[in-house]
């Protein structure tokens, strides 16, 4: 069943092949290329901005951390008063 279904789409009834016949020429070699390449290069650069933003969210995450560490320092040396509503 598997089969048949799958030698039918390769061999294709009407428009719904997936493999077809077709003249390979020089315009449709380079026209292949270039769609491979600018895939690769739209995967690269959405990759690049993936990493780009997890490095930032690091450097946040520390710069985060410094700051608590400043404002832990900051209070050992003040003493709050507030005034009681007697």
């Amino acid at each position: 069943m598997i089969c048949t279904v799958i030698s039918q789409l390769i061999v294709g009834l009407g428009s719904h092949a997936i493999i077809y016949e077709k003249n390979i020429t020089f315009i449709l070699v380079v026209f292949n290329f270039l769609n491979a390449f600018w895939c690769f290069l739209l995967i690269l650069f959405t990759a690049m901005v993936f990493t780009y933003v997890v490095q930032i969210k690091a450097e946040l995450v520390e710069i985060m951390n410094e700051n608590v560490q400043l404002f832990d320092k900051i209070h050992e040396g003040i003493v709050l008063v507030s005034k009681s509503e007697d």
